[in-house]
C-alpha cells in the first residue's frame, strides 16, 4: 500500500508509540560523505533513541569521525576486526539495539530529509505482532550534494505500477536505506539464512509482502548520493541502442538471467517460512516459482500475468 503526505500529516504527534526508534549503521571506509549524514539523522524533528554504527575495518578517518560524535551522545560504534559486509553488520547493529525498540537503516553516505523518521513512524501500523517494514521513494543528489533530476522511483520506473507482492517479485523497489521494520521484523533480519548476492532489504521485504504488512511512501524522505564508490543506479541510466540490444540477447540466451537471484531468494525464503504462509501467498509463490529455469520469454509473458490490473493510469 501507499501512503501519501497528506495521509502522514493528519495524525496527531501524541499517537506515536512509546517505543524508541534505533538508527542502525554500517560504515566502512565512509569518511567523505560520514559527517553529513550524521548530521542529518541528529536534525531530525523526531530525535532516534540511540545510532548504533559497525564499521567494517576501515581504514581512513571514519573512526575518528565516529568517536567525535559519540562523545555528543546518542551514538555508540563497535569495529570488525574481520569484515563481515552489509548483511553481516547491519544484523549485528540490530542486534545491538535495544529490544523493543523500531529500526531504521542508514547508509554512510546519503543525507536525511527532516522529518524521515517522524513520517515514517506514523505510518508504521500499530500492530506490533507482525512484521512491519515502511519505506520511502529517494531524491538523487550528486557526489557534491546537488539534487539531480527525477526520483529513485522515477528513475526506475517503480512509480508505474501498484506495490505489492506480485510486482516485488520481479524488482525490489524497496531501498534499505528509507526502510524502517518494527521489532518483530527484527526477528526475521537475525535469522534470516539467506546469504546470496541481494541485501536484507530484499529479504526483509519478501517478508513484509509476504507474512505482515510494507507501507511504502511516495514522497522522499532521504536523498541518496551517486558517487564514484556507489552503483546502484548505473543500470538505470540510458544506455545505447547496441547495449540494450546486447543485454536482451543475453536474457533471450539464459546467459544474464535478471530473475535468477530472486527466484533463489524466494525458493529459500519458500522453504523457511511455508507452514507460516497464509494460503494466498503460498499459491503466488508457487506460480512463481515454476518459472525456475524457464527462458526469458516465457518469464516476459509472466510478468505481464503478474502485473496485469497493477498499472497505474496512463502506463498499462
Amino acid at each position: 500500500m501507499f501512503t501519501k503526505n497528506s495521509d502522514l500529516l493528519t495524525a496527531a504527534a501524541n499517537t506515536i508509540p512509546i517505543q524508541g526508534i534505533s538508527v542502525v549503521m554500517a560504515t566502512c571506509n565512509g569518511a567523505t560523505y560520514l559527517r553529513q549524514q550524521l548530521d542529518s539523522i541528529l536534525a531530525q524533528t523526531l530525535q532516534p533513541a540511540e545510532i548504533i554504527v559497525y564499521d567494517d575495518s576501515s581504514t581512513d578517518e571514519t573512526l575518528q569521525i565516529l568517536e567525535t560524535y559519540r562523545e555528543q551522545g546518542l551514538l555508540q560504534y563497535f569495529t570488525n576486526t574481520v569484515r563481515l559486509g552489509v548483511i553481516g553488520n547491519f544484523q549485528r547493529a540490530a542486534a545491538a539495539a535495544k529490544p523493543n525498540n523500531y529500526i531504521a537503516f542508514a547508509d554512510q553516505d546519503d543525507i536525511w530529509l527532516p522529518d524521515k523518521l517522524e513520517k515514517a513512524l506514523h505510518a508504521m501500523p500499530a500492530n506490533n505482532l507482525q512484521p512491519c517494514l515502511v519505506y520511502s521513494n529517494l531524491l538523487l543528489i550528486d557526489a557534491e550534494g546537488k539534487q539531480l533530476p527525477g526520483t529513485a522511483w522515477e528513475v526506475f520506473g517503480y512509480h508505474k505500477y501498484r506495490h505489492c507482492l506480485h510486482t516485488f517479485l520481479f524488482a525490489n523497489f524497496v531501498f534499505g536505506c528509507t526502510t524502517l521494520i518494527n521489532s518483530t521484523m527484527r526477528e526475521f533480519l537475525m535469522e534470516m539464512p539467506y546469504k546470496g548476492k541481494l541485501n536484507h532489504d530484499a529479504w526483509l521485504a519478501l517478508t513484509a509482502f509476504s507474512l505482515g504488512n510494507a507501507i511504502g511512501i511516495t514522497e522522499p524522505l532521504i536523498a541518496y548520493r551517486k558517487h564514484a564508490s556507489n552503483v546502484t543506479f548505473d543500470n538505470s541510466q540510458k544506455k545505447s541502442m547496441i547495449a540494450r540490444i546486447g543485454r536482451n540477447i543475453r536474457w533471450l540466451l539464459g546467459t544474464n538471467d535478471p530473475l535468477k537471484e530472486y527466484i533463489s531468494m524466494v525458493t529459500l525464503f519458500y522453504n523457511t517460512y511455508q507452514k507460516q504462509l497464509p494460503p494466498h501467498v503460498q499459491r503466488v509463490l508457487r506460480r512463481y516459482l515454476k518459472l525456475n529455469g524457464k527462458p526469458f520469454i516465457v518469464k516476459r509473458i509472466a510478468l505481464e500475468f503478474f502485473f496485469a490490473g497493477k498499472w497505474q493510469g496512463r502506463w498499462r
